[in-house]
């Protein structure tokens, strides 16, 4: 897959390594959001509401131990935050309790930068 690269984390659960899917945030531009897949925005609250992704979820990524039953097992998660620091923290947290998760790299800043889709 174009622009794949595996992104090493040292998951605090366990203390295992894993190797975690990172790919380039404008790579959404040639994917597709469906059914299977959530894309999860955990920048804070305040940053979401200023604008965010069509179609993501918000969950801070302070916030993610604790409202983690409310993100689907059953779905890739495509994380992102402002940058890169929050979603690679969160990604590995997830992907540690057993999501499957790929962490876009660039986040927000990239995404609005190239006139990506934009919600308020």
């Amino acid at each position: 897959m174009a622009g794949r690269h595996h992104f090493q984390h040292y998951a605090t659960a366990g203390g295992k390594m894993i190797q975690m899917i990172s790919r380039d945030m404008l790579d959404l531009k040639k994917m597709s959001p469906n059914g299977n897949t959530l894309i999860l925005d955990v920048r804070r609250a305040d940053e979401f509401e200023e604008g965010h992704l069509k179609g993501a979820q918000n969950i801070a990524h302070t916030r993610l131990l604790a409202r983690m039953n409310e993100i689907p097992k059953n779905k890739q998660l495509w994380i992102h935050c402002r940058t890169d620091n929050r979603s690679a923290f969160a990604a590995g947290m997830l992907e540690a309790h057993g999501f499957d998760v790929v962490h876009l790299k660039g986040g927000y800043v990239a995404w609005s930068a190239a006139g990506g889709e934009i919600e308020k």
